[in-house]
């Protein structure tokens, strides 16, 4: 069934009870897409809203984005540890997606698992003819406008550079067909990190709290002295000095005063940093014509890359939180068509996941980093 208004022209469909909207590849080349990631588009489907989580996935209808059900080429592509991610554990790039359907009502009978939306991504295949492409795709804080909230009146430092190829074609005409991308994504980001510090009175035992009432009186507490022999330490304890070489060797002195959460014992320290991630892809796919009745499809891909989840706490800690990443995806697709009411389609194929989270030492600590607290303790040797 067609619906016809004016020059334009919308098809109904009339083969299932699905609410879907497919992104077809016109879509996928013409809308802009900043970091070149296809899933972006998911927004386009009616029902769906961007979440506010950290995982920066989509709600459907009203449904977690943990709910999303993720697929390539019809085999399962979600990752069971942390799901909800955009695209699950293997993502094509735009150059390697054909298209992709987003299904966010009445599901079929083939799809479970999950009660959000069913995103099945189609990857891209070779024809009768040769084509082949090269692409760069490059961005520069030399091209970008400052933060608002940035009051350096400089723009953070942003370098990425996304380039690649494919080719596909025929093995065998009208038989046998291919199609190879690769994608290399360089991906430097300056940000600007806020830390709450003890200030320097307060490692030295003084406490001001000028500002603070005190809850049973309502009167201003004052500045509180815990240093030996002040009337506020009876016992006359003094501070211990390996504390005191600790707080400074963890925590640089704040260079934001007055901004804490609570001034006159903390202040800001503020900071420039870099977060840096580097990325290669590879998609394949091969399409067999086994007889006139019966296709053969598989795809694979592979992606390795080391992802800075967050930056460094100070500056020269090295404890940032760096991801190193490794996924592959292999699907197959037999289909079979036994008469024009009677169809088969036997599918086979997985994915898996290779992911630690370290930074430069043990669990995101770095070697000179607890040499330096021991040594700070009186620990050190």
């Amino acid at each position: 069934m067609t619906v016809a208004s004016g020059d334009s022209q919308t098809t109904v469909n009339t083969t299932d009870q699905q609410l879907s909207t497919l992104v077809s590849q016109q879509k996928i080349v013409d809308l802009p897409l900043l970091s070149r990631d296809p899933n972006s588009l998911l927004l386009l489907a009616p029902g769906t809203t961007a979440s506010s989580s950290r995982l920066g996935g989509v709600t459907v209808n009203g449904q977690r984005e943990r709910n999303n059900n993720f697929l390539v080429d019809g085999i399962d592509n979600n990752d069971t540890d942390v799901p909800g991610i955009p695209g699950g554990v293997s993502t094509p790039n735009v150059d390697a997606t054909q298209e992709f359907r987003v299904i966010t009502n009445n599901f079929n009978a083939e799809y479970g698992r999950n009660t959000g939306a069913i995103i099945n991504v189609a990857t891209k295949s070779g024809t009768n003819e040769f084509h082949g492409a090269s692409y760069i795709y490059y961005r520069s804080d030399k091209f970008a406008a400052r933060n608002f909230f940035d009051d350096t009146g400089e723009t953070d430092p942003l370098q990425r550079r996304q380039y690649g190829a494919s080719i596909g074609g025929p093995i065998k005409k009208d038989r046998t067909f291919f199609f190879f991308n690769f994608e290399r994504d360089v991906f430097d980001q300056g940000i600007q990190v806020s830390q709450v510090v003890p200030s320097a009175q307060a490692r030295l035992g003084i406490f001001d709290l000028s500002n603070v009432r005190d809850s049973d009186t309502g009167e201003f507490i004052g500045v509180i002295d815990a240093r030996a022999g002040s009337a506020n330490n009876a016992f006359g304890f003094p501070i211990n000095p390996n504390l005191v070489n600790l707080l400074n060797t963890l925590y640089p002195l704040g260079n934001s005063p007055g901004e804490g959460n609570l001034p006159g014992v903390f202040d800001t320290f503020r900071f420039a940093t870099q977060t840096n991630d580097r990325q290669k892809q590879i998609s394949t796919r091969v399409d067999h014509q086994l007889a006139e009745k019966h296709s053969l499809t598989g795809s694979f891909a592979y992606s390795d890359g080391t992802f800075e989840f967050c930056c460094e706490s100070f500056p020269g800690a090295a404890d940032a939180i760096i991801a190193p990443q490794t996924t592959y995806r292999l699907s197959t697709n037999l289909v079979s068509t036994f008469t024009p009411n009677l169809i088969n389609e036997f599918r086979f194929g997985g994915n898996r996941l290779e992911l630690l989270f370290a930074g430069e030492g043990d669990a995101g600590v770095s070697a000179a980093r607890g040499e330096a607290v021991l040594a700070a303790l009186g620990l050190a040797g």
